[in-house]
């Protein structure tokens, strides 16, 4: 009797954590549904948690299907230690999803765990410097009576060597990695998930270190000293609020640092996991990143540029352009004698690739270059923070135009 086992449950497993990661939903495996070309009704080796009651339904968004599919084939050829990283701290961001209504204090705690697992490895062989530590203020007193010994000084190397060597620097390396791989687009704009939290002083970057620092002592305190984290942190999430948590709120009104709502956390955590991946396991990916960053600059700048007429009819272009998002349409074009002031206006957008067109002149018609191009145009009308073409797909896609 031949038996053979196969990993259904387990690489599915693996890439539903993955792919939760993009989504920022716990996805769940359902069982197996055809083997050997036959369909089966198969159970999930796993038991996951019920759906969470949201606060408010999200709007259904498609998951980036090239990037994901990028990482997945960079796993492949990914160091085994690096895989083994990516892949446990997608698991404690994909069980920190999963028990937010079990319980939110466990939720943060294992998103904490997730950057933990990437920061450990990544900063495996990361040194620091006993003089620059806050922990060891207190020894240095006593050390600096130490150095008052004739001949003292390897002795005081060595001990600030196994003072040092004898420490893990868990706090100081999950500081490092999520300041390391805050992707700019975190701060551009506001969080497409969750709403803004009423009467809450929005985290800025002058305060950003401080907040991760918060986190982690909270994390710590919970940990070791069972003291839960406060109510607050759990706003938005759910459908319904303890009563406490509005008590709570209204105390740090007007605060510019706090500890953070685990709607910021679970967001950021979200986008740093994906950096470190586009980074070290797709590095095309963040040489694309790098690419438009400097595309979206340049033509910012351009713009910024043009003589007056012809902003103005870039912005009534744009304006006409928006009106189409959303709808099942691709590429509108727009009439150009309805936007552009002059045939000039429209040989200066040409030249600068902000426009294409076809026919000749006013009589002709012209629309936004590409989705790329849109979404800075569209920064450049409405702002970063409002700019609605962000992930447009109203337009082509880049390099479209060109085939």
């Amino acid at each position: 009797m031949h038996l053979m086992w196969l990993p259904y449950e387990e690489v599915a497993h693996d890439l539903l954590v993955l792919l939760s990661v993009f989504a920022r939903e716990p996805l769940i495996s359902l069982g197996l549904r055809r083997e050997d070309n036959e369909p089966i009704a198969g159970s999930p080796d796993r038991t996951y948690p019920s759906v969470r009651r949201r606060a408010t339904a999200p709007e259904a968004c498609g998951v980036n299907s090239k990037e994901f599919a990028a990482i997945v084939r960079g796993l492949a050829n990914t160091p085994e230690a690096t895989v083994n990283a990516v892949i446990s701290a997608c698991e404690f961001y994909h069980v920190g999803l999963s028990l937010v209504d079990f319980d939110p204090s466990l939720a943060y705690l294992s998103l904490v765990s997730a950057i933990e697992c990437m920061a450990s490895h990544h900063y495996e062989k990361k040194t620091f410097d006993f003089d620059s530590l806050p922990k060891f203020q207190k020894a240095k007193a006593t050390i600096d009576e130490l150095a008052k010994f004739k001949d003292a000084d390897a002795l005081i190397r060595k001990l600030k060597e196994d003072l040092v060597g004898g420490e893990y620097f868990l706090r100081q390396k999950f500081v490092l990695f999520l300041t390391e791989f805050v992707p700019l687009s975190f701060w551009d704009h506001e969080d497409e998930l969750y709403r803004p939290t009423p009467g809450l002083t929005p985290i800025t970057r002058e305060h950003f270190s401080w907040c991760l620092k918060e986190i982690y002592d909270a994390r710590s305190s919970f940990v070791h000293s069972g003291q839960p984290l406060p109510q607050y942190v759990a706003f938005g999430l759910r459908d319904r609020e303890a009563p406490q948590t509005m008590g709570q709120l209204m105390g740090l009104h007007g605060k510019p640092r706090y500890l953070p709502l685990m709607t910021w956390f679970e967001r950021l955590c979200h986008a740093a996991i994906l950096e470190f991946m586009r980074r070290h396991i797709a590095p095309e990916l963040a040489a694309s990143d790098n690419s438009k960053r400097e595309m979206h600059e340049r033509l910012l700048k351009v713009m910024a540029g043009l003589p007056p007429e012809t902003k103005e009819s870039l912005v009534r272009l744009v304006n006409w352009t928006s009106q189409f998002l959303g709808a099942a349409l691709v590429n509108p074009y727009a009439r150009n004698i309805e936007w552009a002031d002059s045939p000039k206006t429209l040989e200066l957008l040409k030249k600068a690739g902000v426009i294409s067109g076809e026919g000749e002149g006013m009589d002709g018609s012209s629309w936004l270059k590409n989705r790329d191009v849109g979404e800075v145009a569209g920064e450049f009308v409405f702002g970063a923070k409002e700019n609605p073409f962000r992930g447009n797909e109203i337009l082509l896609p880049p390099g479209y135009e060109e085939d």
